[in-house]
């Protein structure tokens, strides 16, 4: 009899050791190096430009790719600084499309440039806000969301692809009156509406106030 329980102890060991085995490789396989992973801290791309705010493995490699070229031909592209970049994306052709803050944007690429190492070309958009000043502006809403009165916000993201802040908040009825206090809150005029894209959002779950918050 204690001969049976032990080899079903045995057994029941071995069956634990591979399942932890095989537990083990599969956290393995689903976890990603740590510079795939989205980073807070202060990024230093070139001695003009650091990034203290979140950045993706694919922005972080644009923008390296981009200052590596800069440092090349200084002339003939921008220079980026933390007071000029808008962010970036990738467009529906492919590019990857790095923003930069110009006193008077257009809606056309001002550049197209081929980096040289078979990955997607970049392409240059003059846009009105920087992404420091959008991050600002978040934070400052932050302050106070999700509640404004009575009204909710209950999405709050920034938008690098229309250079703007996502603002969606619970049922409305005069989303001119959150506007005009949803400015007034933020001390900023009529002149900003562009930087915000508000919207009634149709989201039901509410467990993401926490992202709204900052808490």
């Amino acid at each position: 009899m204690n001969r049976k329980y032990a080899c079903r102890v045995a057994l029941s060991m071995l069956v634990l050791t591979a399942a932890i085995v095989a537990v083990d490789a599969l956290v393995d396989h689903m976890t990603d190096p740590p510079e795939k992973f989205d980073s807070t801290e202060t990024i230093s791309l070139t001695e003009e430009i650091t990034m203290p705010w979140r950045m993706g493995a694919d922005e972080k490699y644009v923008l390296e790719r981009y200052a590596e070229l800069t440092e090349e031909a200084a002339a003939d592209h921008v220079i980026l600084t933390d007071e000029n970049y808008g962010g970036m994306y990738y467009d529906d052709d492919g590019y990857a499309v790095i923003c930069v803050k110009t006193d008077s944007p257009s809606d056309t690429y001002a550049d197209i440039i081929d980096v040289g190492d078979g990955m997607n070309q970049i392409a240059i958009r003059e846009v009105k806000y920087s992404r420091a000043e959008l991050d600002a502006v978040r934070e400052d809403i932050r302050g106070f969301a999700p509640h404004l009165g009575d009204y909710l916000i209950i999405e709050l993201r920034i938008r690098d692809t229309e250079n703007k802040i996502q603002v969606g908040i619970d049922e409305c009825e005069d989303i001119e009156h959150f506007t005009e206090l949803f400015l007034a809150e933020l001390g900023l005029d009529d002149s900003a509406r562009d930087m915000f894209d508000i919207f009634i959002s149709d989201l039901n779950d509410l467990s993401y106030l926490t992202a709204v918050s900052g808490s």
